[in-house]
Order: structure tokens, then C-alpha cells, then sequence
């Protein structure tokens, strides 16, 4: 696809206003990502730096605050969706299916939306095949 094939340019000063359901004057759209890390290659985003800006691998302290997430987090996350009659979009990583059954299920059984989000997290640009990628993500997650 072309980086210019797509909707037609429209400047906001010369277009009809959008009107929402309701008088409504935002769109939300809740997205949850739910990711699976390798903890035995170096990861992607790193929130605590070692000292000396070095980079350990495992890198356990950063792993773990992703941990902490798919153990504690996401529950949590999705008693106040629920409570607030809240249902988002899941962007996940494929093998979030077979590494986290539980949260994959129960995203299912409240009917979240399923995204794909790579099959397992890495940069897109280190895959030998992008397209491969793209396709076994989407084929493992249904």
C-alpha cells in the first residue's frame, strides 16, 4: 500500500461537524494490552535502569512489573470494567493464549474484542518475515 493511499485529506474547518450518539462529545475506546515478555531476551521497554545504563539479561526486575500485571493486574483491571459496564478492545500477543489461558478466557467469556498484537513481543523490525508473523498471529488467536 502506498503511504498516500488512504481517505482523502479533509481539513476539520471545512467539513460538517461529527455528531455522536446521545449529544455525546468524546469517543473513548478502551484498549487493553496484554503481552507476553521472554525474560531470557533482552526486553523492549525497560522502566527501571540498572546502574550504569547497563542492560542485564534476565532483566528480572523489569520482567517483573510485566508479571505483576498478568498475575494481579489485569484481574483487577477487569473488575472495573465490569463494574462499570466497560468493554474494551484486548491487544494481545498470541502466545498470551497458551502462556496465560486464564486471562485469555475470561477476556473471551466477557466478550472482549480480540486484536492481534504480534505474536510474541518483539520488535516487529527484528522478524525475518512480517507477513508470516502477522498471519500466525491472527491464525493462533482464533
Amino acid at each position: 500500500m502506498d503511504i498516500y493511499d488512504r481517505i482523502p485529506y479533509s481539513a476539520i474547518v471545512n467539513r460538517k461537524p461529527l455528531t455522536l450518539p446521545d449529544g455525546g462529545r468524546v469517543i473513548v475506546w478502551p484498549v487493553v494490552n496484554l503481552e507476553e515478555w521472554i525474560p531470557t531476551e533482552p526486553l523492549p521497554r525497560r522502566i527501571l535502569i540498572p546502574p550504569g545504563e547497563g542492560s542485564h539479561v534476565p532483566d528480572i526486575p523489569n520482567w517483573c512489573w510485566y508479571e505483576y500485571g498478568m498475575r494481579i493486574g489485569i484481574w483487577r483491571l477487569m473488575a472495573v470494567l465490569k463494574e462499570f459496564a466497560i468493554t474494551p478492545t484486548v491487544s494481545l500477543n498470541a502466545t498470551v493464549v497458551d502462556v496465560y489461558p486464564e486471562v485469555a478466557e475470561a477476556a473471551l467469556k466477557a466478550d472482549w474484542e480480540f486484536l492481534g498484537h504480534s505474536y510474541v513481543q518483539k520488535a516487529m523490525f527484528l522478524l525475518d518475515d512480517e507477513r508470516e508473523a502477522i498471519f500466525k498471529t491472527a491464525e493462533h488467536i482464533k
